[in-house]
């Protein structure tokens, strides 16, 4: 019990609480390998080291099987994927040794801070762009899937252009708006955590 309130006070903890005259204490904030906000990213880019098994078994899966050899759609799919479980492995690798160092130098951490922000705003932006140019091949485009369904032939078949167009682009403005949300969620709030903590510093 008191092991759970010692994680609530101090996942309740804001930048004003910390004494601001001693740099330690925000270090020892920003380091902390069980709640701090390096900790709390770092533990979702972990999440890369049980993905990269199974993308690497259906990868094994796709090269032995003559059916899915030549298989378009899944080989899209994970030339999306593999930049995303990279762009974790680094910043997971990185943020390691922040958490490692001694005496991390202002400088250096907010440079840290401003490449991962930059680079998580790039990486959503680019994969959601590839997502929708992809559901738009697969709907249009009938190499990119075998399109022997009753449900595609209605939709090329009964539904005009421009109403198609308009529906890709209702569902591109919900999937950007929406992955900004996620975004935010796993990692935004930490970000902005980081950033108002390193202010605090001397």
């Amino acid at each position: 019990m008191e092991l759970d309130d010692l994680k609530q006070a101090w996942q309740q903890q804001t930048p004003e609480d910390i004494d601001v005259r001693n740099n330690k204490n925000i270090i020892d904030m920003i380091k902390y390998k069980r709640y701090g906000p390096v900790a709390s990213i770092r533990s979702i880019f972990g999440r890369a080291f049980w993905l990269a098994p199974i993308m690497a078994g259906i990868i094994i899966f796709m090269i032995v099987n003559k059916d899915t050899r030549n298989d378009i759609l899944m080989w899209s799919l994970i030339l999306i994927l593999v930049p995303i479980l990279i762009f974790y492995f680094y910043w997971y690798k990185k943020l390691g040794k922040i958490q490692h160092d001694e005496n991390p130098i202002k400088g250096t951490l907010e440079n840290n801070v401003i490449r991962l922000e930059k680079g998580l705003k790039i990486l959503y932006f680019s994969t959601n762009l590839l997502a929708f140019l992809l559901l738009i091949c697969i709907m249009e485009l009938p190499i990119f899937l075998n399109h022997k369904t009753s449900g595609y032939n209605w939709w090329r078949q009964n539904v005009p252009v421009y109403l198609r167009c308009l529906a890709y682009l209702a569902f591109g403005v919900y999937a950007y708006f929406s992955s900004k949300k996620t975004q935010y969620r796993f990692f935004g709030q930490h970000i902005d955590y980081l950033k108002e903590l390193l202010r605090k510093m001397e």
